[in-house]
């Protein structure tokens, strides 16, 4: 089914989840600043298997005693989707690692182009001329953002970038595949299997603090697991591409709160840009809710 002859309802509530899910993964950068010890891999193992375990337990909440029915109804797309999601995780962290932040950015604002392709090649969902503008304008302001830093950078590390945001893209391709299915268990496996990349990453050795431990907490059972299953939720009702344009909210808020919260001061550019972004994002998505209403009425 096309998003855009979805009943109004459903595509506004898509588009609701979209921004809720960038509003919410947008906090996780003040949050991990507050990481006193811990190592990458560490946070990424503790990280990933809280919003493993969150998810599961909103599954056994909501399904009771038919959960076990509800993991098997994802089917070799729902497994696919949390293999993809779980290696996404890592490729993010060993981007940031091993390339200036300013390229791994940049490189993470072509998941919409990427799933506008995959979704026209993989489901033939046609992508509308106001979304494409909109993808144009993402890409424009995230460059302006990042355009102080967008010198060197590791080859390793930009490949990693680029990878991360293939594989956010695909997650949604994945998902959307069965969008009559709920993909709520998908996320609660993709987060376990992370979180097993993470202990293998970081060599068995997960002794943290106390303090890091329930960051990690806060940061997957909460945080990260709302994100999560908002961008899951949206996937249901509107278009790949649009999914992963409304996850831009996260590179243009997360520097506005570790602004607020920590006193980091972004350049002049990174607010330009990110000014850019916010405007292509909400546009695209009252232009949007304002044709479904039209249509609905």
């Amino acid at each position: 089914m096309n998003a855009r002859a979805a009943p109004a309802g459903a595509r506004v509530r898509g588009l609701a989840y979209g921004l809720a899910g960038g509003l919410s993964l947008s906090i996780g950068g003040v949050l991990i600043r507050f990481i006193e010890s811990a190592n990458s891999w560490q946070v990424i193992g503790y990280r990933s298997a809280f919003l493993g375990l969150a998810i599961a337990l909103l599954c056994v909440v909501k399904y009771r005693g038919g959960v076990f029915r509800a993991y098997k109804a994802i089917g070799w797309p729902g497994l696919a989707a949390a293999v993809i999601l779980a290696a996404g995780y890592p490729t993010y962290v060993l981007a940031l690692l091993n390339t200036t932040i300013a390229n791994a950015l940049f490189l993470l604002s072509t998941a919409p182009l990427i799933a506008a392709v995959l979704g026209w090649v993989v489901l033939r969902e046609h992508v509308h001329r106001s979304t494409w503008v909109a993808i144009m304008g993402t890409v424009l302001g995230v460059l302006v953002m990042v355009f102080e830093g967008m010198r060197g950078g590791g080859l390793f590390g930009n490949i990693m970038a680029l990878g991360a945001a293939l594989f956010f893209a695909a997650y949604t391709i994945a998902i959307r595949w069965s969008r009559g299915v709920d993909m709520l268990p998908a996320l609660s496996l993709a987060g376990f299997f992370a979180g097993g990349m993470g202990v293998i990453g970081a060599g068995g050795d997960m002794a943290v603090s106390q303090h890091d431990l329930a960051l990690c907490l806060v940061m997957g059972g909460f945080q990260a697991a709302l994100g999560f299953m908002f961008f899951t939720l949206s996937a249901r009702y509107i278009l790949a591409a649009e999914v992963n344009l409304l996850a831009m909210g996260e590179v243009v808020l997360g520097p506005i709160w570790v602004w607020l919260v920590i006193g980091e001061l972004p350049s002049e550019l990174t607010l330009v840009g990110g000014a850019i972004v916010l405007v292509s994002v909400f546009s695209f998505a009252v232009s949007s809710v304002r044709a479904s209403r039209g249509r609905a009425s």
